[in-house]
């Protein structure tokens, strides 16, 4: 789904509301939301990558 995903022109509501999920939501798809009380970090920019790997990491160990 991810290469569809990329592979979709940005919606103007997208644009103007900065949400990919509009994207979605505009080309006649759906989205789930689960609930959860798992740890969990929105991943916007390289330094949130890094974030990630590096907690990802210690789990590992």
């Amino acid at each position: 789904y991810l290469q569809k995903f990329v592979e979709m022109p940005q919606t103007l509501l997208e644009q103007l509301e900065q949400l990919e999920q509009l994207r979605i939501l505009e080309n006649g798809d759906k989205i789930r939301v689960v609930l959860t009380d798992k740890f969990s970090l929105g991943i916007d920019t390289l330094d949130d990558v890094k974030h990630a790997e590096r907690i990802l990491k210690s789990n590992e160990a």
